[in-house]
């Protein structure tokens, strides 16, 4: 449920902050406590439940389940109809980089669930577009855990009844002092590679309505 402090006019919605036109990441739990139930499940260890993909079943409502990082790429490994997404803004795929799953014959897909403008009005459609098999397994990528929630819920809501949330996210969670030197794709040496395709970063609600 989206909030809002009418004191300083700050909308909350889902993952993020907007504020004065501009948006705020709060990916980790530390940024934002109610966040911070659905980054801590890898501790879930024995008495952890498991689908049929060998993911964490979720505690929370909205999507099947939470998977960590290697526990994605073997998943993606086992399963050719499997589909990483990476739901980051353009700006972290181009500064950051990427998942590189070449070697395992998989093909990433980057959808932004928010842009720099705030929440991407296009997210379902374009996930609707890319991937047409509702029944497949979507595992979605973010920052540190944070936003791939909002898109695996919004993701089952439209239909999609195998959608993952890849736990610690590419770059990982925070340490005290405040560096991700913690966990994540890139801590647990997983290919990673730059990103390829040509910009496309305009704001998307000047066109939603041709959509």
């Amino acid at each position: 449920m989206d909030k809002v402090d009418s004191a300083r006019k700050v909308w909350v919605v889902s993952a993020y902050t907007i504020q004065s036109g501009r948006v705020t990441w709060h990916d980790d739990a530390a940024a934002t406590p109610e966040l911070s139930s659905k980054t801590a499940e890898p501790g879930a260890g024995a008495n952890a439940t498991l689908d049929a993909n060998g993911a964490q079943m979720s505690t929370h409502p909205g999507y099947a389940g939470d998977l960590t990082p290697a526990e994605t790429w073997q998943l993606l490994a086992d399963n050719p109809a499997a589909v990483l997404i990476d739901v980051r803004t353009e700006g972290e795929w181009r500064t950051i980089g990427v998942p590189d799953t070449a070697e395992i014959d998989q093909q990433p897909l980057f959808i932004e669930w928010a842009t720099t403008w705030g929440p991407n009005p296009r997210f379902n459609k374009e996930l609707s577009d890319a991937v047409t098999d509702p029944s497949v397994p979507v595992l979605f990528l973010c920052r540190s855990g944070g936003r791939s929630v909002g898109a695996a819920q919004d993701a089952t809501t439209a239909g999609f009844s195998q959608a993952y949330n890849v736990l610690e996210g590419f770059e990982g969670d925070l340490d005290h002092v405040g560096q991700r030197t913690v966990n994540g794709w890139q801590l647990a040496k997983l290919p990673t590679t730059t990103y390829p395709a040509p910009s496309t970063d305009t704001d998307p609600t000047t066109d939603i309505a041709a959509k």
